[in-house]
């Protein structure tokens, strides 16, 4: 069962700890009538939701679509985010200026790009598994069911004590960009 799920149909962020930039809508939706959107000229948009627990193992499942994106070489963006449970970024998942899948360790501070392309205007599956066990840490990631291999594997995140916070949305200023999400969920297992 998952430890936590929001389809974003209380119409608010009420599931969520915090959120800063992120609003509800009914225009772009998944499922249901409502989802959550980042729209920004330069400022975050992000929501974390504070886990009851601290989790070795995480797997997290995000639905979205990419409406718009600049391409400058600054906007990347990021579409979720692991994180301690005192709030330190452990992997990031992200969209790059030129539309590719790919993830930052931000522990080891390393990034890796696939060739994996995410297109835009239309909706998204993605699931992302972090296994946080030192230097025999491993990640893998799916995009709409099919697992890409350029980001599933060994990684090292070091003496991180666990995911205890999960993160939508882009954290960082001086991006461009138009996003949506909606049905949220994570859980210690595979969510199909």
């Amino acid at each position: 069962a998952p430890i936590f799920t929001d389809g974003f149909e209380t119409g608010d962020f009420s599931r969520w700890t915090s959120n800063a930039g992120l609003v509800t809508q009914q225009q772009e939706v998944y499922a249901g009538s409502w989802a959550a959107r980042g729209t920004s000229a330069g400022a975050a948009t992000w929501a974390y939701r504070q886990l009851d627990s601290t989790y070795t193992q995480l797997y997290y499942r995000i639905r979205f679509k990419v409406i718009s994106q600049a391409a400058s070489s600054n906007s990347t963006v990021y579409l979720l985010k692991f994180r301690t449970p005192t709030g330190v970024s452990i992997l990031g998942l992200y969209r790059s200026p030129t539309g590719r899948l790919g993830y930052r360790n931000d522990i080891a501070g390393v990034a890796t790009t696939s060739t994996t392309t995410v297109t835009t205007g239309i909706w998204h599956e993605v699931q992302v598994r972090v296994l946080i066990n030192g230097s025999s840490s491993e990640t893998e990631t799916w995009l709409d069911g099919m697992r890409i291999a350029a980001l599933s594997k060994t990684e090292n995140f070091g003496t991180a004590a666990g995911a205890g916070r999960i993160q939508i949305g882009e954290n960082s200023t001086g991006r461009v960009y138009d996003v949506t999400f909606d049905d949220v969920a994570a859980s210690t297992g595979f969510i199909a």
